[in-house]
């Protein structure tokens, strides 16, 4: 910086009205809501780069004069997107995710800032060569979301990790419960079985199949009768119960 102002003779660039016309406004309401709205207007440059042009001096985009202009609403939806973003690095430092939202948002506010008209006017409206070294934060922020999002789907993972969330999040659910202790049936932990069946019937008293499954795992032939009996009252045509009642009576 010390090189360049040298070579500049020690002054700031001079600019027009057409290079930056928001700049030379005589309304600091204007400059004000102007700037703000071009902070967003960027922002949607790297969401969506559908509409790029190599100039975009003059009166590419008009000012914001006022505060009920609807272009106010994108500067107020991303402030609230930075509050948000900022919030949560903040609130979790510690966590190797937040250092890479932190990484993020700094290659993303940073490298922008000269060219924001913050501290010092520049000669451009908007020009899409700033939004170069931005452009990484906004990637590895993506990346970091992308991976979030992934990383909800983990109950996904196995039948066992899928019936436990069911469980968690609906304990009341007859069904969950029974799931899990077929699960539990399959493999061999006949006692957490018995629970979680009994748990089914608890809440649903009708539960044919888990009356049937029950005296499956009960070592008692008179109480294994009971239960295939009282899964035949509820249900005449459940095979299984059926089939398991004329085993036991052979």
């Amino acid at each position: 910086m010390s090189v360049r102002l040298w070579l500049m003779g020690g002054s700031m660039p001079l600019f027009s009205e057409q290079d930056n016309p928001a700049s030379f406004s005589p309304h600091l309401l204007t400059r004000m809501l102007t700037y703000s709205y071009l902070l967003s207007f960027n922002a949607w440059l790297l969401l969506a780069p559908v509409v790029l042009c190599y100039d975009w001096q003059v009166g590419s985009i008009p000012l914001v004069e006022s505060l009920v202009d609807i272009r106010n609403v994108s500067t107020v939806l991303l402030a609230v997107v930075m509050v948000a973003l900022c919030l949560s690095c903040l609130f979790s430092l510690q966590g190797q995710g937040s250092r890479e939202m932190l990484v993020g948002m700094l290659f993303l506010m940073f490298p922008f800032i000269p060219a924001s008209n913050l501290f010092f006017r520049v000669g451009f409206v908007v020009a899409e060569r700033v939004l170069y070294m931005p452009s990484m934060g906004y990637c590895i922020l993506v990346a970091h979301g992308l991976g979030r999002l992934c990383s909800l789907n983990n109950v996904w993972r196995s039948r066992e990790a899928l019936f436990r969330s069911g469980i968690q999040t609906l304990p009341h659910n007859a069904k969950v419960h029974y799931n899990y202790a077929n699960f539990l049936k399959d493999n061999s932990r006949h006692q957490e079985a018995i629970h979680h069946y009994t748990t089914a019937l608890r809440l649903y008293p009708r539960h044919a199949s888990a009356m049937n499954n029950l005296g499956t795992l009960t070592r008692d032939p008179e109480e294994a009768e009971r239960y295939y009996r009282k899964a035949l009252a509820t249900n005449p045509q459940h095979n299984r119960a059926l089939f398991n009642l004329g085993n036991l009576l052979k």
